[in-house]
């Protein structure tokens, strides 16, 4: 598949730590709905894990702006 990563989960969280999202096997895809319907506009969190071929994990984190 051309990646160097073998594992990636994503988290995506509210202002307020509820979780909006979660994807053990994440391929680029999310559309920014939580139980089908779209977020409102704002400030959300993420937490990146993923595992390189290597082995090493890594961790990011960051925040993201949804604007319609």
């Amino acid at each position: 598949n051309g990646t160097c990563a073998k594992v990636v989960k994503v988290n995506v969280y509210n202002r307020w730590g509820g979780l909006v999202y979660n994807n053990d096997n994440y391929r680029n895809d999310w559309q920014g709905t939580y139980k089908g319907k779209a977020l409102p506009d704002g400030t959300y969190y993420y937490v990146i894990k993923y595992q390189l071929i290597n082995g090493r994990e890594v961790i990011l984190k960051g925040s993201l702006t949804i604007l319609r």
